[in-house]
């Protein structure tokens, strides 16, 4: 790759954002597969999130294991110093017979998901006899993963402006 060379000579970083190679729409990750098997950039963002979005069925945006995997691949290529694990600041709630999900905030939804969550792993899994969704809440265990692997550190994703 040309760009990251050239920009090294200005005292520029390359940093690049790449969807998760694992459990997610080739459509999508495929786009990136050249990033996981060489080293492209001098940081790397792992966007941990939709997993499940209003194009998938109904399931939590993330899950620990399934960033744990993808994280996992990205070390086989980069230094765990290059890595940033990026974490939504939302969620979504599925009702019964809605295909679109409505979209959950930490600031507006937070009273439902810890009212009708269940924690897992600081994420709260929502399950009401009208639907179901999921929010992350706290993020101490995400922060202690990426400590305890020496990871650039943490990377939020919010939808909307």
């Amino acid at each position: 790759m040309e760009l990251q060379p050239a920009l090294k000579k200005k005292g520029k970083l390359l940093t690049l954002a790449v969807f998760p190679s694992e459990e997610i729409d080739p459509k999508l990750s495929g786009f990136h597969s050249a990033i996981y098997k060489e080293n492209l950039a001098d940081e790397i963002v792992l966007m941990a999130y939709d997993l499940h979005s209003p194009k998938t069925s109904p399931g939590p945006v993330t899950e620990f294991d399934w960033a744990k995997r993808n994280t996992e691949l990205l070390l086989k290529t980069y230094q765990p110093e290059q890595i940033w694990l990026g974490l939504p600041l939302y969620g979504y709630y599925w009702k019964k017979g809605n295909k679109k999900p409505k979209l959950l905030t930490r600031m507006m939804d937070k009273k439902f998901a810890l009212e009708f969550g269940k924690e897992a792993k600081g994420i709260y899994i929502i399950k009401t006899e009208n639907g179901e969704g999921s929010l992350i809440l706290e993020f101490d265990h995400w922060i202690k993963y990426a400590n305890s692997l020496k990871l650039s550190g943490i990377a939020f994703w919010r939808l909307g402006f």
